[in-house]
């Protein structure tokens, strides 16, 4: 319990003053959308409060910064739509765990992530449902989806029911794009999770019932489970789970995760007793190889690129683009078992070099 708020406070430290925090948000989505910045006209604090927000208390400033959005007609044009939408919140908790962690307080936090992951991707607008400690009412956040003509909604939770029940599922109600939008999450969550996959479920849930584009809802784990729940409440799973969300819905959208790369590194990539005659590059400490020479150079051909993903024997990996060649993770050829052991060579002298060394025969 320590740990998670902890990792809270640490990260999301302006939720001690949500008023601010709404004010702040309200003016700089707009002007990342493209528009010019609102401010509203009364403030919603002490001493004051609009009558707007007096007639349902359930409406953030979130849900009047898109509406003024949507009336001066400054979304974007050509970029996905995507909604998030961090279930429960304020007096709703959803479940609690067996240490005391609140659901509201996980999907508020991953929701907040997923942002954050997606904000430079040049080809996505991204919206919230709610960006704070507040409730919504279920149609309300569909509502907001529908107005705001998002391309994807994912609703954002953890699981509970039984101590002895476990896995990752996602849910959806409607066949088709939900459908394909709830399978191509489930694949990222369970990949992120590592727990048991209960695949995906059809049920009539509101928020994937009421919205009229692909709506999905994330399960990825049971904080009624003492096993898993040690887990999803650890500092390091809400950067996971964010990050499955997130390259989930840019493959059902149908746009690169991440493909823009900073300042880089080159690297030498040795495999065998051969240097490849591309470098490698190494990003915030890690080292990436061209895919392409590097599985040739291996004499490996079960593999393909689609979606400007890496697929190996039909697993997606993590995959960088830059100068319009494809880079993959070292590491990662040796977790699926593809070679025998991969290791940075240290030097004090640039470029450094990769050692791949190949699985014998």
């Amino acid at each position: 319990m320590k740990m998670f708020r902890k990792f809270v406070s640490d990260h999301f430290p302006h939720w001690a003053d949500e008023n601010e925090d709404w004010r702040k948000w309200a003016t700089n989505q707009i002007e990342l959308l493209g528009g010019r910045k609102w401010q509203p006209t009364k403030q919603y604090g002490r001493t004051k409060r609009s009558k707007r927000l007096g007639v349902q208390n359930s409406t953030t400033l979130l849900t009047l910064s898109l509406e003024n959005i949507l009336q001066e007609g400054v979304l974007q044009m050509g970029k996905k739509k995507l909604m998030i939408d961090p279930g429960h919140g304020g007096h709703d908790t959803g479940a609690i765990s067996v240490t005391g962690v609140k659901e509201k307080d996980i999907n508020l936090a991953t929701a907040l992530k997923i942002a954050e992951l997606l904000k430079s991707n040049p080809n996505i607008n991204v919206m919230l449902t709610r960006t704070t400690d507040v409730f919504i009412g279920l149609s309300d956040r569909a509502r907001m989806a529908n107005k705001a003509k998002v391309d994807a909604f994912i609703s954002i939770h953890v699981n509970s029911y039984k101590d002895t029940s476990t896995g990752t599922e996602t849910e959806y109600t409607r066949d088709g794009e939900s459908k394909k939008l709830a399978a191509t999450a489930q694949k990222y969550l369970v990949q992120a999770t590592g727990f048991n996959n209960r695949g995906i479920n059809k049920l009539n849930l509101a928020v994937t019932r009421e919205t009229t584009m692909a709506a999905a809802l994330a399960e990825p784990g049971f904080l009624s489970n003492p096993t898993e729940e040690s887990i999803l409440v650890s500092p390091d799973f809400i950067p996971r789970y964010a990050e499955a969300v997130a390259r989930a819905a840019c493959e059902y959208l149908g746009v690169p995760y991440n493909t823009t790369v900073g300042v880089t590194q080159p690297v030498t990539v040795c495999i065998g007793d051969s240097d490849l005659s591309d470098p490698g590059i190494i990003i915030d400490g890690r080292s990436w190889v061209p895919a392409k020479m590097t599985f040739a150079a291996l004499g490996f051909s079960s593999w393909y690129f689609q979606d400007k993903t890496v697929h190996i024997n039909s697993t997606s990996v993590e995959t960088k683009i830059f100068d319009n060649t494809s880079y993959i993770r070292s590491v990662d050829l040796m977790s699926l078992g593809m070679v025998r052991s991969v290791f940075m060579e240290p030097d004090a002298t640039n470029p450094k070099r990769v050692l791949i060394i190949p699985k014998e025969g």
